[in-house]
């Protein structure tokens, strides 16, 4: 397969500023999802038989073995009604267990089981596949600046506090804070 030009377009100076760049991009990624399915790398997925919202649960609890319903609904950005919601299903249809706390039952902790880690790890075997054939599109130069500037956002986004999700095992959740 053929690389893109690496030039960098000029950019109107409009396009400069972060707002510029905040359309230009969400233009973009638009564009580029109207060809493949990135927007949501598990979008593609829906055919299976899941809905997108069982696909990010799979793979949050593949992702952190025992989180909390509420530390699942940060991550999810929803209420712990909505996740348990999702969760419900999942469970019903052996996708995932409900463990109940040692030190306070009221606490439940989320785990995939043998059937739903294989299917997560499925889930996940095809996102990378769909992301490496686009990066696969672009020279070696701009795949690294790409996950360069990729991971220099999310740590600014992480630097910045409140927004980002903070329940991990052991977390806020473990202390009670949840029922579900």
């Amino acid at each position: 397969m053929g690389t893109v030009d690496d030039t960098p377009a000029a950019a109107a100076p409009g396009e400069r500023t972060a707002q510029g760049c905040a359309q230009k991009l969400l233009e973009t990624v638009f564009e580029l999802g109207r060809e493949l399915s990135l927007r949501d790398p598990f979008g593609a997925e829906v055919h299976s038989g899941f809905t997108v919202a069982q696909h990010h649960v799979l793979m949050w609890v593949s992702k952190l073995p025992g989180i909390t319903m509420t530390g699942l609904a940060r991550y999810l950005h929803t209420t712990t009604a909505t996740a348990t919601g999702v969760v419900d299903r999942l469970v019903r249809d052996g996708w995932l267990e409900r463990e109940r706390g040692d030190e306070d039952r009221r606490v439940v902790r989320l785990r995939l089981t043998e059937r739903g880690r294989a299917e997560a790890e499925r889930m996940l075997r095809r996102a990378h596949d769909r992301v490496a054939t686009v990066l696969s599109l672009l020279s070696e130069h701009d795949r690294c600046s790409l996950v360069a500037i990729v991971e220099r956002a999310r740590a600014a986004v992480g630097a910045r506090g409140p927004e980002q999700p903070s329940q991990e095992p052991g977390g806020a959740g473990a202390r009670g804070e949840e029922g579900s």
